[in-house]
């Protein structure tokens, strides 16, 4: 915090989750236009699922480019 700053004047924790929320909801819109776009087979996308068996974790990773 700068010097003669207050508490009201830091965002609190609901505005930065409305923000990134927000940034997130905007850049996957952002992503489905992107790829539904007329440059049809300039993108590709691979898809991998795996997971730990001692965690029972489970995982998904998808790259588009």
């Amino acid at each position: 915090m700068r010097p003669g700053d207050t508490n009201t004047d830091l965002p609190c924790t609901h505005d930065i989750m409305t923000f990134l929320h927000n940034s997130i909801v905007n850049f996957i819109k952002q992503l489905k236009i992107d790829i539904q776009s007329p440059a049809t087979g300039c993108v590709s996308t691979m898809m991998d699922l795996w997971s730990v068996d001692q965690t029972k974790a489970a995982f998904f990773g998808l790259t588009a480019h």
